[in-house]
Formats: C-alpha cells, structure tokens, sequence
C-alpha cells in the first residue's frame, strides 16, 4: 500500500499523540502511612507540603516493565518462558525551596531505614543511632498522572465550566522509598535554581487507564476460563 499523506494525517489526529510535559507526581503517603497503628505522622505535613508536592516535581519517568524469562527446550529452538517481572525504579527531579526542606524530607524518610545518626549533629549520647524501623513502618506512596490538552467544545474553545485537562493514565507505585538521594552540586558561577534528583524503588505498581477501562479482556483464572 502506497504512503499517503492524508492517510498518516487522519490516522495521527484521529487519536492525537501523548505530550510527556503534561503529567503530576504527587507523594500520596510517606513513611507510616502502612502502618495499622498510624503512630509515625506525615512528614510532609509537617514541613508544609501536604500537596504531595505535586508543585515541586519537576520531572520523572513513567516506569516500565521487564519479563524475566526460563529457558526451556523439548525440540528445536529454545523458548523463553515468562515467570516472573522487573519494575523499572522512577527517577523524579524535585525543585528544592530555599531552605531545601524537599531534600530533608527525602532524607528523613532514608532515615527510617538507616538510623538516626544523621541528625545526631551535637554527638550527644542516643540510643541505638544506627537502628532500623521494620519495612512497614518506612514504606510509602507514590502517583503519576498523565493528562492530556484541555478538552474543547462544540465551538472549539476549552476551559469552560466542567471542561479541562483530562487524565488518561493514573500509576500507583506501592510500598515506595527513596533509595537514592542524589548530591546537589553548588557553585560560586551557577545562577540556576537548586534541583534535586531521587530515585524510588517500589514493590509493584498498580494502573488505571481512564480511556480503556481495565478488567475488559484479561479477566481470566489460572485454568484458562473467562470469568462471568
């Protein structure tokens, strides 16, 4: 089939294309936030951005996935057997406030991980400066949104009443932490604002697709039989 312009055109508009600045991460739940007693409250509460920063998240990745495979062989060329799965970490890049607040947060929440030595900043004597909290007490949660341009009506305009960015793609990563807090380079002849780039390791995700609704074509048990 011959390549047409108009065909690519219609086909390209027809079902728009995805614009990788519009999207929101937001920090749903840090340290505490799994655990049933409640006892560890918001740390970003407490430093003024119970947001989720969401204003402060300048950038990150959508993650994506790897099939980990078996090798297995009966006659011929050997098949790779899907068993298992990898989740890519998400590496975010955070505006930092003037006093640097989002890096403190970010480290206390390591903190719970690794001790409190770290604040321990006038050697007084403490107890158990180098424990750990258990894994429940440390984990949190994060949300990506991916949205799309405003949606227009009938005479082509948008940002009426009820109308607005629509979010397509919703990503919940689940019991996350920051298991890498980056340096933040300073220099006398740098007239930039500070940055700050963390990385978030998470158990697995969890994904809403607003435009395909999901459950619609995988909803099968393990024997194979679609479920009523």
């Amino acid at each position: 089939m011959p390549f047409n312009v108009e065909d690519f055109s219609s086909n390209i508009t027809k079902s728009g294309i995805a614009y990788t600045s519009h999207f929101e991460g937001l920090i749903l739940g840090g340290p505490g936030s799994y655990s049933r007693t409640g006892a560890v409250s918001n740390i970003l509460t407490s430093f003024g951005l119970d947001q989720g920063m969401r204003f402060r998240i300048e950038s990150l990745n959508m993650p994506g996935r790897t099939l980990t495979t078996l090798d297995q062989q009966y006659h011929g060329p050997v098949r790779a057997i899907p068993y298992r799965f990898q989740q890519q970490p998400v590496t975010m890049t955070v505006i930092l406030s003037k006093d640097m607040r989002e890096r403190e947060i970010f480290m206390r929440w390591q903190d719970f991980f690794v001790g409190h030595y770290r604040t321990n900043y006038d050697r007084s004597v403490v107890r158990g400066p180098f424990d750990t909290k258990y894994y429940q007490d440390g984990i949190g949660t994060v949300k990506i949104v991916q949205y799309s341009y405003p949606v227009k009506n009938a005479s082509g305009t948008s940002g009426s009443s009820g109308e607005g960015y629509k979010a397509h793609t919703e990503i919940i990563l689940e019991e996350a932490y920051p298991i890498s807090v980056n340096d933040i380079q300073l220099a006398w002849g740098d007239e930039g604002y500070g940055k700050l780039q963390v990385e978030i390791r998470y158990h697995h995700s969890k994904e809403l697709n607003n435009t395909f609704p999901n459950r619609s074509f995988f909803d099968r048990d393990r024997t194979n039989r679609t479920r009523m």
